[in-house]
């Protein structure tokens, strides 16, 4: 579980986003031609629904390959006295 713990870096939260979107999108579509297909508007919200669950758990544990690109700090700077 220890991997699990942490942050994700941007180029991980960009790619989160894309997979949300994607996986959303075609739980959707999927659900709509399904449902329309066996005339069953319980089967479309099913279907819906457990593309929805699969997409939160790809998109909201923040795992390894969301912290592929860490971000590298600049050193920290020396105040210079105004004069």
């Amino acid at each position: 579980m220890s991997k699990l713990k942490g942050n994700i870096d941007y180029h991980g939260q960009a790619l989160a986003q894309r997979l949300l979107h994607v996986l959303i999108i075609v739980a959707a579509t999927l659900g709509l031609i399904v449902g329309y297909d066996l005339q069953d508007v319980a089967v479309a919200m099913y279907l819906f629904g457990a593309g929805f669950v699969l997409a939160l758990l790809v998109c909201v544990p923040p795992w390894p390959f969301f912290q592929r690109h860490h971000v590298q700090w600049l050193p920290a700077s020396s105040p210079t006295p105004s004069s």
